[in-house]
């Protein structure tokens, strides 16, 4: 059995974010790769305190620096509040953004998944994104 460390590396190699909150640690990860997480999951778990401090001494803030200047922080407060990363997207409902297909207005955030986007390319139809896609528009 590997060590609480290598558990731990092994979560961020395929993709997920680990963060403390108080004397929690939070966990994210991509739907997709949620058949591979929760194996070490659910062994980590048994080990709480072990994880708890490792994650503590790896990271210093749940919210990592470059998002803390790519996103206004009305979005990261929001993001937090209901404990869902995409909804930091909602303060910025009817405002521009920013897409792989170019600027937009932001129309829609429909759940952890998607957004709709009038870009102003194409103004008379909506655009479907993956919402970590999505940045604001730094104007």
């Amino acid at each position: 059995m590997s060590s609480v460390a290598e558990k731990i590396a092994a979560l961020k190699a395929i993709g997920a974010e680990l963060w403390v909150e108080g004397d929690e640690v939070k966990l994210r990860y991509p739907p997709s790769r949620a058949k591979r997480v929760k194996p070490l999951l659910d062994e980590l778990r048994q080990q709480r305190q072990a994880v708890l401090e490792i994650v503590q001494q790896t990271c210093v803030s749940h919210t990592p620096a470059r998002e803390k200047q790519i996103w206004p922080r009305r979005c990261l407060e929001v993001a937090e509040r209901f404990d869902r990363p995409y909804s930091r997207l909602y303060p910025l409902i009817g405002k521009k953004v920013s897409t792989p297909s170019g600027p937009g207005k932001l129309e829609q955030v429909l759940g952890p998944k998607l957004v709709r986007v009038v870009l102003d390319c194409n103004p008379t139809r909506m655009t479907t994104f993956d919402w970590e896609q999505t940045l604001p528009l730094v104007v």
